[in-house]
């Protein structure tokens, strides 16, 4: 991934977890550029990643479980 990728996915976090579309993420970035930054807003923001990490294996992975259901599914039916 690159640094540019990285920053525009903090970026869509940030933008959701602060409910602000104008919201710019740079690497210079820090807690005094944002209004609404507090301690508890880093928790959010945690809690945003992980959720983004996990759906985001759901989501490499949905056509695996998807053949794994239909062999399942055909596996019972005869020949």
């Amino acid at each position: 991934m690159t640094e540019q990728a990285i920053l525009e996915a903090v970026q869509e976090i940030f933008r959701d977890n602060f409910d602000d579309d104008t919201l710019e993420i740079t690497r210079a970035t820090c807690a005094d550029d944002i209004e609404d930054w507090d301690s508890l807003e880093q928790i959010n923001l945690r809690l945003a990643h992980e959720a983004r990490k996990v759906l985001d294996v759901n989501k490499s992975e949905r056509h695996i479980r998807g053949g794994l259901a239909t062999k399942e599914k055909y596996a019972h039916m005869e020949r």
